[in-house]
């Protein structure tokens, strides 16, 4: 059920950025609103503890107050590890977190830094409205996956 409650969310601000796009003076001041923060970060941390899905919360709400592809990609790299952070202590209450566990994710270590580098890479050559039509697009297909999972 909370799969779907936040991929309807996630399908919600979709639609919102969609119609910002058709309509910019209607949500003018949305993405500048306490209220509109206050929510997705809500909806980011409820997303992350259930289902582990604040990525497409996060990319819509920076896309929606306008950050930079650059500034996007640093601020959602810090956000993440923060907030996994402070997940550990829950996660090894409920047993996710084993020696196993562990030593598989040594293992990806040299992925997870090839990732950054080819990351990095490609996003410094991608102009900054596909990247924008890219994080719409994950996002939806992240919200389709929430809603028919199961």
């Amino acid at each position: 059920m909370a799969r779907r409650v936040i991929g309807g969310c996630v399908m919600f601000m979709v639609a919102v950025q969609a119609f910002r796009k058709l309509r910019p003076a209607f949500f003018d001041r949305l993405s500048e609103s306490h209220g509109f923060g206050v929510a997705a970060g809500t909806l980011g941390g409820f997303s992350t503890m259930l289902a582990n899905a604040a990525g497409p919360v996060m990319g819509l709400y920076l896309l929606a107050v306008a950050v930079p592809k650059d500034a996007f990609v640093g601020t959602s790299a810090w956000f993440f590890l923060l907030i996994n952070l402070l997940k550990v202590p829950f996660s090894a209450q409920l047993g996710l977190i084993t020696p196993d566990t562990l030593g598989f994710n040594a293992l990806l270590v040299p992925v997870i830094f090839s990732g950054l580098f080819l990351g990095r890479s490609v996003v410094s050559r991608l102009p900054q409205r596909w990247f924008d039509i890219l994080v719409l697009a994950f996002a939806v297909a992240a919200a389709f996956k929430l809603l028919v999972t199961r």
